[in-house]
């Protein structure tokens, strides 16, 4: 919606209520304080009435805001099916992402330590990320509204191609202290602590500096892309987190296992 003046979203809120009879909208400022987001369940089971809905609507905003020349700008049913594909497709390619990424560590560092210690790191940063996006989706903490839609998709996508490029420098590292002799002798939670501490500053420069610029995107972009960005930001960051932690830590557990069942000979990760 839009509007020619701000508008007090609780007196929006009021007298949309009662023309919907009684079910309460949800009210948010998107860009300008004069442009409103409304989501509304009322006549949500018979998407035949639309236009009875934005009927209502504007009979809503004409009762104490008729001065400010209400328009709606665009409207839109997403009913349970278009819901339902956004969520089977964002499950279907995350999923395949995972699991494309994971072989391909599979074949390069020939260990199914480190393919599923980088599939668990995905898997954890995708479920933190979309959960915090939901969470704030949800709640009115943030001046923008968040939606889940394809570029939610995307977003979930590049994160995750970002984070498995910070477990193939961690694992070639890790490769490479392998080769010192007496290594070997070591635990791999050690020799993987170690790596961990040589390739710390490289990731942390590298993530920054993306950072800047995804943070730039989020707060001068439009408003269509602030969904994008804030889900980008929270998987970068999230990202060099879960791989110190996750991808370190399980794929360590996962070669100790490998060496206590072949104690002749350790797990090759070269």
């Amino acid at each position: 919606m839009a509007l020619t003046r701000p508008a007090s979203l609780d007196q929006v809120q009021e007298d949309l209520t009662a023309a919907f009879e009684g079910t309460v909208p949800v009210i948010k400022t998107v860009g300008a304080k004069n442009d409103l987001l409304i989501s509304t369940s009322y006549l949500y089971d018979q998407p035949n009435r639309q236009a009875d809905v934005e009927k209502a609507l504007m009979e809503g905003l004409r009762k104490r805001h008729a001065d400010a020349n209400p328009q709606i700008v665009r409207s839109a049913l997403v009913g349970p099916s278009v819901a339902e594909d956004i969520r089977s497709s964002a499950v279907i390619s995350v999923t395949l992402g995972i699991l494309v990424i994971a072989l391909y560590l599979l074949l390069r560092f020939r260990s199914f330590a480190y393919s599923l210690g980088s599939a668990a790191s995905l898997l954890v940063t995708t479920l933190v990320i979309l959960g915090i996006y939901g969470l704030l989706s949800w709640s009115d903490l943030l001046p923008f509204s968040l939606e889940a839609n394809q570029d939610t998709i995307a977003a979930a996508l590049t994160v995750i191609g970002f984070v498995v490029h910070d477990s193939v420098i961690l694992f070639d590292r890790i490769r490479e202290e392998r080769k010192r002799p007496g290594a070997e002798a070591l635990p791999a939670a050690e020799l993987h602590s170690q790596s961990v501490n040589l390739v710390f500053i490289r990731t942390l420069l590298t993530t920054l500096t993306v950072v800047q610029v995804v943070v730039i995107l989020l707060l001068i972009g439009g408003e269509s892309t602030k969904g994008f960005s804030l889900l980008m930001l929270l998987g970068f960051l999230f990202g060099v987190i879960s791989t110190i932690y996750v991808a370190s830590d399980v794929s360590a557990l996962l070669l100790e296992r490998f060496r206590r069942r072949s104690p002749a000979a350790a797990p090759s990760s070269r």
